[in-house]
């Protein structure tokens, strides 16, 4: 996991806040994992895992933490969309798992929002 972030690039923009910089960083590098890494829908594993989930709502993907397994009863994962405080289910064709390049470390490391 990445916890050395002097490696990450923050562009500049008069009258961002540290917080909208570091959401700004999240969300492109979420939108790169979506868009560039051939992954498949994915059955979260552990409650507490970090993985990238869609948010039913709008149709966005973010990062999410798992709150609560799948089951007989509800085949779905419990989410937390941890930058956002929201919570939902999600099934298994709307998570991913985080891959694995150190690229995307920070989205296991950066604190929730």
């Amino acid at each position: 996991h990445l916890t050395d972030f002097s490696d990450l690039e923050f562009s500049f923009i008069p009258g961002d806040t540290k917080t909208e910089q570091q959401q700004a960083t999240i969300d492109g590098l979420v939108a790169d994992a979506i868009k560039n890494h051939d992954q498949e829908k994915y059955v979260a594993q552990k409650k507490g895992e970090i993985v990238l989930a869609k948010y039913a709502d709008d149709g966005s993907w973010n990062r999410g933490r798992i709150v609560a397994l799948p089951t007989t009863k509800e085949p779905r994962a419990e989410v937390e969309f941890m930058d956002f405080g929201n919570v939902q289910f999600a099934s298994n064709k709307t998570l991913r798992k985080i891959p694995t390049d150190p690229k995307f470390g920070a989205l296991h490391s950066l604190p929730a929002l």
